[in-house]
């Protein structure tokens, strides 16, 4: 936080900070796939897919210190996304931190497939149950698109918004 900075404040500022370790987790999880430098069915995909994993729990593990020295937290945070960014931009996915900065850490876990299943699944018994209903088939078709919204808001929270910005590239639109 910066110095002077009001108290009433630090709540609103560490959202903000949360937030973008929120968006740099996602980015470091799919750096794999954005930097192209790995073949589609490449062997090396799952040690990258590993590392990023432990990356990620470096950065909450940095983030969680908020809660209890968020002025040293906030350095270290922000000495681990130079470094990350760094990393990147040499095209070393496999080494976006130190050895000595993520030994003994378990890799956090991906949970972005099941949420895409889980939203699969439910969209399908909706459209199943809607198609199921006495209801006029005209309706129908509003009622399974107001349930995938549902669904995906429900699934996805706030980042439903970007599930279906994904749909949207999906279908062409």
């Amino acid at each position: 936080m910066p110095e002077g900075a009001p108290t009433e404040a630090r709540p609103v500022q560490l959202r903000v900070v949360a937030s973008a370790v929120s968006e740099v987790s996602k980015a470091v999880r799919k750096a794999h796939r954005t930097r192209g430098t790995l073949a589609g069915f490449s062997h090396r995909r799952r040690l990258l897919k590993r590392h990023a994993g432990v990356v990620v729990t470096a950065l909450r593990r940095a983030e969680a210190r908020l809660d209890t020295d968020p002025d040293q937290a906030l350095t270290e945070l922000g000495r681990l996304v130079m470094k990350i960014a760094e990393r990147y931009v040499e095209g070393r996915l496999g080494q976006l931190l130190d050895d000595d900065e993520v030994t003994g850490l378990q890799p956090a876990p991906d949970r972005e497939p099941l949420r895409l299943a889980v939203a699969a699944a439910l969209f399908g018994a909706a459209s199943y149950g809607v198609v199921l209903a006495p209801i006029p088939e005209a309706a129908q078709t509003y009622l399974v698109g107001s349930c995938g919204l549902l669904i995906l808001t429900t699934v996805y929270g706030r980042g439903a918004r970007k599930a279906l910005e994904v749909i949207t590239t999906l279908r062409g639109g």
